[in-house]
């Protein structure tokens, strides 16, 4: 018995040495958590970028909305000359040729979307992954420069891995002063 009584007594001591140690390291990990969605939306070079795509957008849009005036009103000729009664031979010619050039400006214009559209597409891809690589090197500078050992990606309630985390752990603020140049 007295051995038993020993063993747990000497067993409690070296919890009780060991626990702090323990607690200690623990607590010596740094996280900090960032509200991803928030980050993107205030960051004012991609508001920048984005203003700049639109732009370009409605520079590329330009072109496209004159073929379409183009072609509702070759549409409109023909359907008054299909309309008419009385048609000559000439008229039914005119109606084809109508018809042909309606066909042709309409491939034009459709030619004219996709191309626009893949230029659109490739120009916010190039954006966007000019954002995420200028937010990734922000998170990865103040990580290293505030000792942090892990960062999430988190906003309470939205569906993210991170259901719960202190005001303290938040760190956006810091990554959106950062970015836009206020640190």
């Amino acid at each position: 018995m007295k051995t038993t009584f020993r063993f747990f007594t000497a067993a409690i001591l070296m919890a009780a040495i060991a626990l702090p140690a323990f607690a200690q390291d623990s607590s010596s990990y740094k996280i900090g958590v960032v509200d991803m969605q928030k980050v993107m939306a205030d960051y004012e070079y991609r508001k920048q970028e984005y203003n700049k795509l639109e732009a370009k957008v409605k520079e590329l849009q330009a072109p496209i909305d004159a073929l379409s005036s183009k072609i509702e009103a070759l549409k409109a000729d023909y359907d008054k000359l299909a309309a008419k009664p009385d048609k000559t031979a000439d008229d039914r010619k005119d109606l084809v040729a109508k018809e042909n050039e309606i066909r042709s400006q309409h491939a034009d214009y459709e030619a004219m979307l996709r191309q626009n559209q893949l230029q659109i597409d490739e120009n916010e891809k190039n954006v966007l992954e000019d954002v995420v690589t200028k937010v990734q090197a922000a998170l990865k500078e103040i990580g290293e420069k505030e000792n942090y050992h892990l960062i999430l990606n988190g906003r309470e309630g939205s569906g993210s891995a991170v259901v719960y985390h202190a005001a303290a752990l938040d760190i956006t603020s810091s990554v959106l002063s950062k970015l836009n140049g206020s640190r």
